[in-house]
């Protein structure tokens, strides 16, 4: 509750009680808009980047490992193009469901935008984590499923870059995961890559 006071002329005081919780609620309303993708509900990329930061400061501090997978889906524009928008964006919403099931509720899916997903892979146990989790994604993403009466099929492409050895800093992480998943890109798509290994 905010109380405000007003002197008025004949010298009384007019008091005014403004109730600030709908005010409040709506600033925190545009606040998860701003840091949530409008098409899939998952974070978008800023914040994604506020994730990623508070990952590298606690991997600083407390030297725990963690993942950043990039991917990108394989023939999506084709289903964009033949299949029309609404069965496009059904997809991505598929999708991410898809990615959300296949993580720990402490793991974190955003969608940069178009077709571009990244998964952050908190507490890294071991590279075997990470590598069983992008097989997961990419069996998962590749199966066909029904959108508005169409059979739709698409694969996925994964980049992965594991802190600190493929970078420390947010920026160096999702170049070295992008460019591994490029790779994958130019090598017939459908599969990950974990960045640095030897093409």
């Amino acid at each position: 509750l905010e109380i405000t006071g007003t002197s008025i002329p004949s010298g009384g005081f007019v008091t005014s009680y403004i109730d600030i919780t709908e005010r409040k609620q709506a600033e925190e309303r545009i606040r998860v808009l701003a840091l949530q993708d409008a098409l899939t509900g998952l974070p978008n990329r800023l914040n994604l980047n506020e994730q990623l930061e508070q990952a590298l400061q606690r991997g600083q501090t407390s030297g725990n490992r963690f993942a950043v997978l990039f991917m990108d889906l394989d023939g999506f524009k084709h289903v964009n193009d033949s299949c029309g928008h609404d069965v496009g964006d059904a997809l991505l919403v598929r999708v991410a469901q898809k990615l959300q099931d296949a993580v720990r509720q402490t793991d974190v899916v955003a969608r940069l935008g178009g077709d571009e997903f990244v998964v952050l892979l908190h507490d890294l146990t071991g590279d075997e984590t990470v590598v069983s989790l992008a097989d997961k994604i990419v069996a998962s993403v590749g199966e066909p499923c029904m959108l508005n009466g169409l059979s739709v099929q698409v694969g996925a492409s994964v980049g992965i870059a594991i802190y600190p050895q493929h970078g420390v800093t947010r920026e160096s992480l999702l170049k070295a995961a992008d460019q591994a998943m490029y790779v994958v890109k130019t090598h017939g798509k459908s599969g990950y890559r974990l960045s640095g290994v030897a093409e």
